[in-house]
C-alpha cells in the first residue's frame, strides 16, 4: 500500500466498554505490528497527524474540564514530546509539521485566540483573533475554531456578521487587509497542507425555505474563488461533512449524504483540477455513536466523535471508520480500482504514517 504505517486504535466506546487501551502501530510493508499503551483507559482519545505523516499527537478526548497531556509520538509509536494540556484547552490541529494548535473552549466565552505550540521545545504563540467583524458567537461545531489560519500563519478565514447575513472572510494577516468574502452559511473551512488552496463547504440553497444543497467552494490566496461541485442538480438535496485534503494537495475526501436524518454516507473525493467528483457506492457510518451521552461535548461533537476519511501518504488510499452496532471496522478505499476491503474488526483508523 502507500505508506508505512496504519495506526489503529484498538476498541471503541459502547455502553459496557469504556476502554481505549492501545494504539497499534502496523507496517504495512513488513507486516510488523507495534503496541503503544495509552496512558488511561478513557472513553475517548483524540488523535491528529502532522501534514507530512511523520508524526501522531493525541490526548484524552476532553468532555468537562479537566487537564490532560498531549503526546506525541514518531511513526514507530515511539514518544518524541510531551506537554501539558490546561484545562481549559483542547487539542486542536497540527500548523504545521512542527507546531500544533490548541483552542480554548467555550469556558472561556472571550477568548477566541488559538495557541501556536511547537512539542519539541514547548514554545507558544498566541496567534490573533482580533479581525474586523469577528463573529464571535458563530457556531463551532462544524468550525472547530473561529480561525482557521494556513501552515504559515499569514492567511486566515473566520467568521463575519453583517446585519443578518453571515460571510466567511479570508484575511491577510500581514498586510491587513481582506483577500476574500464567501457570502452564505459555511463549514469546514480547510487549508491545503502547503496553503495553496483554501476549501470551504457553503450551503447553495435558493430561498430561505428551499430544501439544503451543500457544495464545495474553492479560494486561492489571490483572492480568486470558484464553486467546485454542483450536487444540486442531481440530489434534491445534499449534506456534506469531513473534507480532507490528500497530501499531494489534489483532492478532497468527505461524506455525502442524501437522506435525511443523516445515518449513512457515501464516501466521495474531488478531483480540484478536473472539477470531477468519484461518488463510490458502499454506504458507511462514519457518525459514531460514541460519547453521545456527554451533552458537554456540545461544539466539539464532530471535532472529537465524527470520523473523517484517512488518506494514505501517497493519496491512493482512504481508510474509513464504518460504525455498525456500537462496533468500529476499518475499511480500506482503493481508489484506482474503486475496490474496498476491510483491514481490522473491532478497532477505528486513527491515522496513516510515513
Amino acid at each position: 500500500m502507500g505508506g508505512d504505517k496504519i495506526s489503529l486504535s484498538d476498541k471503541d466506546f459502547n455502553s459496557d466498554d469504556y476502554e481505549n487501551s492501545v494504539l497499534l502501530f502496523w507496517d504495512t510493508q513488513l507486516g510488523k505490528k507495534t503496541v503503544h499503551q495509552l496512558p488511561e483507559h478513557q472513553i475517548y482519545y483524540y488523535y491528529v497527524v502532522s501534514p507530512d505523516k511523520g508524526k501522531l499527537a493525541f490526548t484524552e478526548g476532553k468532555t468537562l474540564s479537566m487537564s490532560s497531556d498531549v503526546i506525541v509520538l514518531d511513526y514507530h509509536g515511539e514518544e518524541t514530546g510531551k506537554f501539558a494540556l490546561p484545562d481549559d484547552w483542547n487539542l486542536f490541529d497540527w500548523l504545521n509539521n512542527d507546531t500544533l494548535l490548541i483552542r480554548q473552549t467555550r469556558l472561556q466565552k472571550d477568548k477566541n485566540e488559538l495557541v501556536a505550540v511547537n512539542p519539541a521545545n514547548g514554545e507558544q504563540q498566541v496567534l490573533p483573533a482580533n479581525f474586523p467583524n469577528l463573529y464571535s458567537r458563530e457556531t463551532l461545531v462544524v468550525w472547530g475554531a473561529l480561525t482557521i489560519f494556513d501552515p504559515t500563519a499569514s492567511l486566515v478565514v473566520y467568521p463575519e456578521r453583517n446585519g443578518n447575513e453571515i460571510t466567511s472572510v479570508v484575511w491577510d494577516v500581514d498586510n491587513k487587509k481582506e483577500i476574500a468574502s464567501i457570502t452564505g452559511v459555511s463549514k469546514w473551512p480547510r487549508w491545503a497542507s502547503q496553503g495553496s488552496k483554501l476549501l470551504i463547504v457553503v450551503d447553495n440553497r435558493s430561498t430561505s425555505t428551499d430544501v439544503g444543497h451543500e457544495e464545495i467552494f474553492l479560494a486561492k490566496p489571490d483572492g480568486e474563488v470558484t464553486r467546485s461541485t454542483f450536487f444540486k442538480e442531481h440530489f434534491e438535496h445534499n449534506i456534506l461533512n469531513l473534507p480532507v485534503w490528500s497530501p499531494n494537495g489534489r483532492h478532497v475526501a468527505f461524506w455525502l449524504s442524501t437522506n435525511v436524518p443523516i445515518e449513512i454516507a457515501r464516501l466521495a473525493v474531488l478531483d480540484t483540477e478536473t472539477l470531477t467528483v468519484d461518488l463510490y457506492c458502499n454506504e458507511v457510518n462514519p457518525f459514531p455513536y460514541r460519547m453521545a451521552e456527554h451533552n458537554t461535548l456540545g461544539y466539539s461533537y464532530y471535532q472529537v466523535n465524527a470520523a473523517p476519511p484517512i488518506w494514505s501518504p501517497d493519496s491512493q488510499y482512504l481508510l474509513v471508520e464504518n460504525y455498525q452496532d456500537f462496533t468500529s471496522n476499518t475499511y480500506l478505499f482503493d481508489l484506482k480500482n474503486h475496490a474496498i476491503t476491510q483491514i481490522a474488526e473491532g478497532a477505528r483508523p486513527v491515522g496513516w504514517m510515513k
